[in-house]
C-alpha cells in the first residue's frame, strides 16, 4: 500500500452506530401497514440505495404506499429513534482518530448511500461533522454504492488519485464501490461478518483498530522514504 493522502469513509457502520436505527426505521415503516420482514433480511439491505430497497418492499409487501412516501416515513423514523438515542452515535474512539487524521494533515470525507439529510443527522449527533472536508451522500452522484460513483467524486473533491487513497467500508456492496474506483479498501467487521467482506484489501474488527493500522503504515512509510532521501 502506498502512503495514503485521503481516507473516505462509509458512514453508518463505520464511524457511527447507526445500522441498527436504520434497520428498526424499516421494520416500523412496513409494521405500519402490517408486514414483516424475513429473517436474515438484513444482509440484503445494508449497504444498498434505500431507493432500491423501498421498491423491493412495494413489490413484495400488498398495500404498502408509492415508493416516494414510504422512502419519506422510513427516513423521517429513523432520524426520531436517531434523536431519542439519548448517547453519542459515533463509535467508542473514532472521533479521537479522526483528530489525529487532521493532525497528520490527512484528507477525509464521507462516502455513503445515505441521504444528505439523515448523514447530517448522524454527523450532527455524533459530534464528528466538523471533520470532513467533503460530504458526498445519495443523490449526488449519478449512481449510489456498489457503483464507484460516490467515492470517485469524494476523491475529485478532495484533489487525490485513486492511488493515494483508502476507502473504510462495512459492507459488501461499500467494499466493491472502494475496489472499482481504484482506492485501497479497509473492511471492517462491525455489522458484516468478515467472511462477507473479502474483497477487501485487508480486514479489521473495527474502525478505530483500522485507522491505528493506518496511521502507523503511513508514518512508518513516510520515515523510510525520508531515510532514502538522505542516502
Amino acid at each position: 500500500m502506498h502512503s495514503v493522502k485521503a481516507v473516505l469513509f462509509d458512514l453508518d457502520g463505520t464511524l457511527v452506530d447507526t445500522e441498527e436505527l436504520h434497520l428498526q426505521a424499516w421494520r416500523d415503516a412496513v409494521m405500519h401497514y402490517g408486514h414483516t420482514f424475513p429473517k436474515g433480511w438484513e444482509y440484503d439491505y445494508i449497504g444498498n440505495p434505500d431507493i432500491d430497497w423501498a421498491r423491493h418492499c412495494v413489490h413484495t409487501f400488498a398495500n404498502l404506499p408509492p415508493v416516494d412516501r414510504l422512502l419519506d416515513e422510513r427516513h423521517a423514523r429513523y432520524r426520531e429513534l436517531l434523536s431519542m438515542r439519548g448517547r453519542p452515535c459515533t463509535f467508542v474512539g473514532v472521533k479521537e482518530e479522526l483528530a489525529e487524521l487532521v493532525r497528520d494533515g490527512i484528507h477525509i470525507g464521507i462516502g455513503t448511500n445515505s441521504t444528505i439529510e439523515n448523514t447530517r443527522a448522524a454527523l450532527h449527533e455524533g459530534g464528528i461533522a466538523h471533520f470532513f472536508q467533503v460530504v458526498i451522500a445519495y443523490g449526488m452522484t449519478p449512481s449510489g454504492k456498489p457503483s464507484p460513483d460516490i467515492y470517485l467524486a469524494g476523491m475529485k473533491e478532495l484533489g487525490v488519485h485513486p492511488h493515494e487513497s483508502a476507502v473504510i467500508e462495512d459492507s459488501p456492496a461499500g467494499i466493491a464501490a472502494g475496489k472499482a474506483a481504484g482506492a485501497y479498501v479497509i473492511g471492517v467487521a462491525t455489522t458484516h461478518p468478515a467472511g462477507m467482506l473479502a474483497q477487501a484489501d485487508t480486514i479489521f474488527l473495527s474502525t478505530v483498530e483500522a485507522l491505528r493500522c493506518l496511521r502507523a503504515r503511513n508514518y512508518s512509510h513516510h520515515v523510510e522514504k525520508e531515510r532514502n532521501e538522505s542516502v
